[in-house]
């Protein structure tokens, strides 16, 4: 008997359904306004090596950008639902 719960709860947990997961299309966000330098003079003031590290830091962050955008295009490829 005191076997009966325990198998009528192993019996009982195999008719529970499995959650079913369903995809969400993500929003894209927004692009920011950055703030452009107006002219030469703002960056006379930086060395050369520092005026390198600021525009290979802008690549990078621009190219960081469109990874992130192509995967929230892909997976809302995915999903069924374009995005415009």
């Amino acid at each position: 008997m005191r076997w009966a719960i325990p198998i009528a709860l192993l019996l009982c947990g195999g008719c529970v359904s499995h959650p079913v997961y369903v995809a969400t299309q993500l929003e894209l966000p927004p692009v920011p306004e950055l703030p452009t330098l107006a002219s030469e003079d703002e960056t006379a003031c930086l060395s050369d090596e520092a005026f390198k590290t600021l525009v290979r830091r802008e690549a990078r962050l621009k190219g960081h950008i469109y990874v992130l955008r192509t995967i929230i295009e892909e997976h809302n490829r995915g999903t069924g639902r374009e995005q415009e």
